[in-house]
């Protein structure tokens, strides 16, 4: 009796279970290939992870740099703006000092203005006026800015 029910649970076992076991087996196989497949997408999409973090640390960094020599360079170009203010402050101070001496200038400026306007007739004046060579002369006087004519003649 005890061979007839191995024997019986051994064809039971090769014409039911064999052929589910195998095909269970067959399935797995292929689950496991698709499962290396997503794990190996996986790690490539943990890679891409992990560069995205370094350029994130490297940008935050290069922001960092940034953001301090804006803020130096800011600082530099404050002090430079205090120190035109000051200049301009001090300028205008001084002008409003010296407000009468600027006229003076001014009107300085405005009669060389006409000499050197009227230069043809001087010229013409100094040539008819004499025998002998004519010489017209213009000069600048310095940082005030005036202008000046001087005709000569010699006698010959």
């Amino acid at each position: 009796m005890k061979k007839e029910v191995s024997d019986a649970l051994f064809d039971f076992f090769q014409e039911f279970l064999k052929p589910e076991l195998d095909e269970i087996k067959e399935k797995q196989s292929q689950y496991d290939g698709r499962f290396l497949d997503m794990l190996g997408h996986f790690d490539g999409v943990y890679k891409k992870l992990e560069n995205l973090e370094v350029e994130y640390h490297s940008i935050v960094a290069g922001m960092d740099r940034l953001e301090k020599t804006q803020d130096r360079q800011g600082e530099q170009l404050s002090a430079k703006l205090d120190s035109v203010a000051d200049d301009l402050t001090a300028h205008l101070r001084d002008t409003e000092a010296h407000k009468g001496g600027y006229r003076a200038g001014e009107e300085l400026e405005k009669r060389s203005m006409f000499q050197v306007q009227r230069l043809p007739a001087v010229a013409r004046s100094a040539k008819d006026g004499s025998t002998g060579e004519s010489r017209i002369e213009v000069w600048e006087q310095g940082s005030v800015g005036a202008w000046g004519i001087s005709a000569i003649s010699a006698e010959g």
